[in-house]
């Protein structure tokens, strides 16, 4: 099993979400704050982030409700996925505009638009 790092350090780059503005160079991402990054999987405009403590974090287009905050809103820093914090994510996954998370009990979460 592969992990990004052990340092808790993310970087991304590039343009996020519905943006004409790419972001020119890799900063890192410090709202993690001390989180240790297990696993990071991107859509078609949004990320899913995952860290060793098992919660998820999304940012990026929120469109169909992809992002899983109960909104349609963009978000330019990874944020926790409240609906899943009183859970154990193990897997993740991001598609076009919707998500999936799985827990470590096996119980499936998904959120967001199967039509576009």
């Amino acid at each position: 099993e592969e992990q990004i790092g052990d340092a808790a350090q993310c970087f991304v780059w590039g343009a996020i979400g519905k943006t004409t503005r790419p972001i020119p160079k890799a900063p890192k991402l410090d709202s993690l704050g001390e989180a240790n990054v297990r696993f990071i999987v991107g859509g078609s405009e949004h990320f899913l982030l995952l860290t060793d403590a098992g919660l998820c974090y999304s940012w990026g287009n929120g469109a169909f409700g992809a992002l899983g905050h109960g909104d349609t809103m963009q978000r330019i820093n990874p944020t926790l996925v409240e609906g899943l914090s009183s859970v154990h994510i193990t897997q993740i996954a991001a598609c076009r505009n919707h998500s999936a998370a799985v827990t470590d009990r096996g119980v499936l979460y998904h959120w967001g638009s199967l039509s576009s």
